[in-house]
């Protein structure tokens, strides 16, 4: 749980230098605000269709693997290893995602350039099924399991440097309400330092998944049918 006055190791140590992609600086994270598929962690606001149904309880988190849903409530602990540059697109029958913002260094702050840009500009549609933003290699306590968890939405984006500056230490989520005068209220991550122990991962595990999170196939389009970040 979340105790901010209280900050409590793993029992083992992490050094978020060694696994995160040295040439994603300060500019890379200003610029845009798993290995292959993994699970992955999700916020589970009202909006999500199985929240509306009745099917999962609102503003819990879901450890999501094909089409289960694991329910790891509305605090769980975890830690966040490293992070890398996503664009998703899942508008059309098959699910695009872009991990190479191809950045054009001659402007300041860099620009993302290609597919990416081209993701990021249809992402301000309306219901345009594109999303950009960090996508970070973490550990779930409970389950003793590695996923990914992406920072795709605009307000989402805005709370992903709260969790780039706990990289490799442990940190509890929660649900933050957003609210304005134009739209009803949304819920974005919350992000804490954790206040309870936990038995972290082997440092090995992590060094060879952050390898692979950091280095995936060199062409800059994956596609998959069904491990988009869609909502259910």
């Amino acid at each position: 749980m979340a105790k901010e006055t209280t900050e409590i190791a793993t029992t083992q140590t992490y050094d978020a230098a060694q696994y995160q992609n040295k040439d994603l600086g300060d500019a890379a994270a200003a610029a845009i605000a798993g290995p292959g598929f993994m699970p992955r962690l999700q916020l589970m606001t009202g909006r999500t269709a199985v929240c509306q149904k009745g099917d999962f309880p609102p503003n819990n988190y879901a450890l999501v693997d094909g089409p289960n849903l694991i329910d790891l409530g509305k605090n769980p602990d975890i830690i966040a290893f490293c992070w890398r540059p996503v664009a998703m697109d899942t508008s059309g029958e098959d699910f695009v995602m872009c991990l190479d913002p191809k950045f054009d260094n001659t402007v300041d702050p860099p620009q993302a350039t290609g597919l990416f840009l081209e993701i990021m500009k249809k992402s301000k549609g309306a219901n345009s099924g594109c999303m950009y933003g960090p996508q970070f290699l973490c550990w779930v306590a409970s389950k003793k399991a590695f996923c990914t968890f992406f920072f795709g939405s605009n307000s989402s984006r805005k709370e992903a440097p709260k969790l780039q500056a706990r990289l490799c230490q442990p940190t509890t989520l929660g649900a933050r309400e957003i609210t304005s005068k134009k739209y009803a209220s949304w819920y974005v991550p919350d992000i804490k330092a954790c206040s309870t122990p936990f038995d972290g991962p082997n440092p090995a595990d992590v060094a060879r998944l952050a390898n692979e999170f950091n280095n995936p196939p060199e062409e800059a389009e994956l596609v998959a049918e069904e491990e988009g970040e869609r909502e259910r």
